[in-house]
């Protein structure tokens, strides 16, 4: 006896499809088989059938169509007016096993499995499988497919081919209908803009002309306006939609750009504190270039007003508040300014100074900070040594509001050594050197990321030296002025770039016929003018790696001609190549690149541990011009390196210690004719000690 099976599958997903086409449901699937079909097959079991193996759910296209069979509406069943199938089916089973259903028709899968699991997993003549096709018909005709009608091809079943039937007439899934409302929009019509021109808000506002917009896209657009003027420093600005009778398709929008509200405080302005050092009308003037009656708030003039105002000397802090003002759409501006100490001290102890005239060093600046309340300060810094001492003198005041300030400065240094080294009897060595300065700066720019300054000096230098106690060897003027540029600017990658960049033009005047000038005249020929231009560069770099972080730096002079030694540029040094000592390695033209890992090793409550490896190397010109007249040893260019680690403990904001260890990377290329460095010595290593407390 042979057996068929009829296969009813399920798909994995109902897929909801409006077409212009009536829907069907289809109880069988394959390649074949029309778009929005719903499928149920029967399949031969027999190892004879012609079964198309390659895809037991195809229907083959001859047997699509061939016979239509349609159920009455009351009783559906197969119509008996149709001649029997030409193969005997009565020796031949069926089984159903799932239903799947394809685009288009509107039902519930879950509901069509639940009508035929009466049938499912049993073996069913073909009468029986009949009456499950028509059961389904009837549950579609009464759940909102009226007009649902069966078919199927008695020609499939010749030859134990897939048997196919299919209902039809069933409703096909409604078409998504957007239901939210739209708005033809013409053009927009803003009110209260005062900080764009009509071009530009035009411009803007085109994106969203002549289309239709949702209320939501309405909003986005009105705050996209809003959003203009908050990117261009006005925080406060405010656009909404007011009610209104759209005609014409021109939709109306108002504005509010936050302007200052002239009947709060003293125009809009109010600083707090009046117990603060600084007087409240400078803070009031500094914070009023920001602050103007009955003008829009820009929160960026605001917030770089108050950072000068930060800067003052004798202000620890400034906090401002933005409140609401009188009227509507106003605001006001509170201020509280902190004092910060009337006198700060910071002690200095270090080996940083000449092997000459004294290593070790004990120094002293002490700042009074806005003694009238102005922001004025004036300092005294003070420096001693085993055969020097060093001091200076000066001030510097605000002028105007915009962070503009004058200064005035004297220093003075003397040293008195005796000089054992290459002589028989030791030869006394004494100088005298003073400065003059008038100097200037001014901020271009202030923010949380970025810092930029301009600065101006005019420098009177005057330098003598005599040898024999008292024999004035030689005595130099320098005049020169210089103009700086710095900055520094936080950036996205967690990191701090510093910059900057001195040209100098200068004049040196010798004693008129004195032994000095002549034999400049024969040699380096520095008397006259010169130009140089001092450059520097620093990165500071989080790494990704917790508490670790890379600094690297450069810094450089180029000069025009051959300079006096009080204007050369220097290698070694704490704050050159760390390996060398200090008056190793001078010349005209120089530069030095520093590069440092540092590890945060602990951050008490009290302070923070550091330890730094680095490795420093610096190049060197002596002459930039090689007059025929110069006699000098060694190379006139040359480099030097060195490497080492270091530890730093800082505690707080009272004092550090630093401690740092340097070794040089090769030989001295140019040492003394003795074979020595410049401070007389030959050791590979060098240590650096610091220590600061501020008071």
């Amino acid at each position: 006896m042979k057996s068929v099976r009829a296969c009813v599958k399920l798909p994995v997903s109902l897929t909801v499809t409006a077409l212009s086409v009536a829907p069907m449901l289809l109880l069988a699937q394959g390649i074949d088989t029309e778009p929005q079909l719903v499928s149920l097959f029967a399949q031969s079991g027999s190892e004879n059938a012609t079964n198309p193996a390659s895809d037991p759910m195809r229907i083959p296209d001859r047997m699509k169509g061939k016979v239509v069979l349609r159920a009455p509406a009351a009783a559906p069943r197969i119509d008996p007016a149709i001649e029997p199938p030409p193969v005997d089916l009565t020796q031949r089973t069926f089984a159903v096993d799932a239903i799947p259903v394809l685009d288009g028709a509107d039902v519930n899968v879950e509901h069509l499995a639940q009508v035929m699991e009466p049938w499912s997993g049993k073996a069913l003549s073909f009468d029986e499988f009949q009456l499950a096709a028509n059961d389904l018909l009837t549950f579609l005709r009464e759940n909102g497919h009226p007009d649902a009608v069966l078919r199927f091809s008695q020609m499939q079943f010749m030859d134990n081919q897939q048997v196919a039937v299919a209902i039809e007439g069933l409703k096909a899934v409604a078409p998504y209908q957007d239901a939210t409302p739209k708005i033809q929009v013409a053009g927009f019509d803003i009110n209260g803009v005062t900080l764009l021109t009509e071009a530009e808000v035009a411009e803007h506002m085109a994106q969203w002309s002549d289309r239709e917009l949702t209320v939501q896209e309405l909003s986005e657009a009105t705050e996209s306006l809003a959003r203009l003027l908050r990117d261009r420093g006005y925080a406060l600005a405010q656009a909404w939609l007011p009610p209104q009778d759209i005609r014409n398709g021109i939709v109306r929008v108002e504005v509010l750009e936050g302007v200052v509200d002239e009947m709060s405080g003293n125009n809009g302005l109010t600083v707090a504190g009046n117990d603060a050092r600084l007087k409240t009308d400078v803070a009031s003037a500094y914070l009023a270039q920001a602050v103007k009656p009955g003008e829009p708030l820009d929160v960026t003039v605001l917030e770089e007003q108050v950072r000068l105002l930060n800067d003052l000397p004798g202000v620890k802090r400034v906090q401002t508040d933005l409140k609401p003002g009188t009227q509507p759409g106003t605001t006001q501006v509170v201020a509280q300014v902190e004092d910060d100490d009337l006198v700060n001290v910071l002690l200095t102890a270090d080996n940083h100074g000449s092997e000459y005239s004294g290593a070790e060093r004990v120094s002293a600046n002490i700042n009074l900070n806005s003694p009238t309340g102005h922001g004025e300060q004036l300092f005294v810094n003070v420096t001693e040594a085993e055969s020097s001492r060093s001091y200076k003198v000066g001030g510097h005041v605000p002028v105007g509001y915009s962070g503009l300030r004058l200064g005035l400065s004297h220093a003075a240094m003397s040293v008195d050594f005796d000089l054992a080294q290459g002589f028989s009897v030791p030869i006394n060595i004494a100088s005298e050197s003073s400065a003059t300065s008038l100097f200037a700066s001014y901020p271009l720019k202030r923010s949380a990321q970025t810092n930029m300054d301009l600065y101006a000096s005019l420098d009177f230098k005057n330098y003598q030296n005599s040898i024999l106690y008292g024999a004035v060897e030689n005595d130099r003027d320098i005049t020169s002025a210089s103009l700086g540029f710095s900055g520094d600017n936080i950036d996205r990658f967690n990191g701090q770039t510093r910059w900057g960049l001195t040209l100098t033009q200068g004049s040196i005047g010798l004693e008129d016929g004195s032994s000095y000038q002549f034999n400049d005249a024969q040699g380096a020929r520095t008397e006259g003018s010169f130009t140089k231009l001092n450059y520097s560069l620093q990165r500071y770099q989080s790494l990704p790696l917790d508490d670790l972080f890379f600094n690297a730096s450069l810094n450089g002079q180029w000069a025009s001609g051959n300079l006096d030694s009080a204007e050369k540029f220097q290698l070694g040094g704490p704050d050159g190549v760390r390996a060398w000592p200090v008056g190793e390695g001078i010349g005209d033209n120089g530069w030095v690149a520093n590069l440092e890992l540092r590890q945060i090793l602990s951050q008490p409550d009290w302070g923070r541990v550091e330890a730094f490896g680095f490795y420093d190397v610096g190049g060197i010109t002596q002459y930039a011009d090689l007059n025929p007249g110069i006699v000098y040893d060694g190379p006139n260019d040359y480099t030097l390196d060195g490497y080492g680690v270091g530890l730093s403990v800082t505690y707080g904001e009272s004092g550090s210690l630093q401690l740092v260890y340097a070794h040089k990377g090769k030989d001295n290329p140019n040492p003394t004719p003795e074979g020595t460095d410049s401070d007389g010595k030959s050791d590979q290593g060098r240590l650096w000690l610091t220590g600061k407390i501020l008071f």
